[in-house]
């Protein structure tokens, strides 16, 4: 996209029906998703051995576990007799995986170890049917998993993304509060709107304003996007963050006292500051339909009704604010009268730049 001082960038990447159609949500469930590492949890929610996750990456119904050498693992979560899906959710196996339907029983290590009525399925060796391997990798304790059993490196698909959004140990905090928000609109309006800078004057030009705004820097990681900008007239903590009374974090120094916000393409927004760290994925649902589920970690021993408010004034900020804003948008793409006119300069570029990144997987147009 070519542009003059006196011809203004016009238009999304992106076509309308990227928002709204069903076609366009199978192909990103496929071609999107389901190459890409995408996240799953913390390492905390695997601690034990037997914990396990269970996450649909795309078409692909995962499950992530630790197994008997206190290993993670991830296997797609088919049993390989008629290919039922076998967990749900969370839990703990530690004496094994058990398909309800027939019984078949695999070990923490995806190995076939049980048929019963054996003799009946003629010249079966049950060490080939073992459960079909998927990858887990994991940085700075978030857990991330990929359908595909040897993708590239997860360290090479952050590339230089860690380094830019601080010295911050999410391991060694602790979940405060976890909040799932159903939103009616589609998942890239949230990870879009989390990358505007544009609208931090004005949508949140109340519940952040202990921000320097003019002050922010950004970077584009592959990918990926990193984000900060300082407290306002040189405050030391900013005083919405102070009135919180949520403890400071000791391992982090006051150059990051401000605002982080980051986003791990292509759905995992993440939020930092001098008092917490947190993560609000935009899980897809439908082409307008998604679940926001934010999770805020803090230091170990705050007191739970000081996290709990603090995740109310989050909760005041996405429902009031980012999730309306984006239903809102999600209304007016579906008008046949539906256009984006001039983007502003650098501050709306990271939008762009995500779309970029979605086109690089291609389209349903192309495939």
């Amino acid at each position: 996209m070519t542009t003059t001082a006196s011809q203004p960038r016009i238009g999304y990447l992106l076509p309308a029906e990227a928002y709204t159609s069903q076609a366009w949500f199978d192909w990103e469930q496929r071609e999107l998703f389901g190459r890409c590492w995408n996240f799953v949890g913390m390492t905390d929610d695997l601690a034990e051995v037997g914990d396990y996750l269970t996450v649909d990456v795309g078409p692909n119904p995962l499950v992530v576990l630790r197994d008997l050498q206190g290993q993670l693992r991830a296997f797609n979560n088919l049993c390989r007799h008629r290919g039922m899906v076998m967990l749900q959710g969370s839990g703990n196996v530690r004496t094994g995986i058990s398909c309800l339907y027939h019984h078949w029983n695999y070990g923490l290590d995806g190995e076939l170890r049980r048929v019963p009525q054996l003799e009946r399925f003629d010249g079966m060796a049950t060490g080939e049917w073992g459960l079909k391997e998927a990858s887990v990798s994991v940085w700075n304790d978030l857990v991330f998993v990929h359908p595909d059993p040897h993708p590239a490196p997860l360290a090479d698909w952050l590339g230089d993304f860690p380094d830019r959004v601080g010295p911050f140990r999410p391991g060694d905090l602790v979940e405060g509060v976890r909040v799932r928000y159903e939103m009616a609109a589609n998942w890239k309006l949230f990870a879009e709107n989390h990358i505007d800078v544009l609208h931090l004057w004005y949508l949140h030009a109340r519940t952040l304003a202990d921000y320097d705004h003019a002050a922010s820097e950004w970077w584009a990681c592959g990918p990926h996007w990193a984000f900060y900008e300082p407290p306002r007239n040189g405050q030391r903590v900013p005083p919405d963050l102070a009135a919180s009374g949520l403890p400071i974090i000791d391992h982090i120094d006051e150059s990051w006292y401000g605002s982080g916000a980051h986003l791990v393409f292509p759905n995992l927004p993440i939020a930092s500051g001098a008092n917490f760290w947190q993560t609000y994925q935009v899980i897809p649902l439908g082409p307008d339909r998604s679940i926001v589920d934010m999770r805020v970690r803090v230091v170990p021993g705050t007191d739970p009704a000081l996290a709990e408010a603090f995740a109310e004034s989050a909760r005041q900020l996405f429902e009031g604010e980012d999730i309306l804003a984006c239903e809102l948008m999600q209304q007016g793409l579906g008008s046949p009268r539906f256009e984006v006119g001039p983007l502003a300069r650098s501050h709306e570029d990271p939008i762009l730049l995500f779309q970029q990144a979605i086109l690089g997987f291609g389209s349903p147009e192309r495939v």
